[in-house]
């Protein structure tokens, strides 16, 4: 299922992980600093991260079935999200 949805698990999707992963750790440091626990935040962050991962899917989706394979939507999309 994950592999029709993300397509395969090539360069960009690994780094936008990383990147995801890194910004989730700095997230929890930060709030070990700060001694600032909002669920609310949390719960912002995680659904912010769910939407940029749906929305690298659905730009696999549309490369693979709508524009053939030669199109690049995916990677475009995970190198944006990547520098947010």
């Amino acid at each position: 299922m994950a592999r029709w949805f993300f397509g395969e698990l090539d360069g960009f999707i690994k780094v936008l992980l990383a990147c995801t992963i890194i910004d989730y750790i700095t997230g929890v440091c930060k709030v070990g600093v700060e001694e600032k626990i909002s669920s609310a935040i949390k719960f912002k962050g995680i659904a912010r991260k769910i939407v940029m991962f749906f929305l690298v899917g659905i730009a696999h989706i549309i490369d693979k079935h709508m524009l053939g394979d030669n199109s690049r939507i995916k990677d475009f999309n995970c190198a944006v999200l990547c520098r947010q």
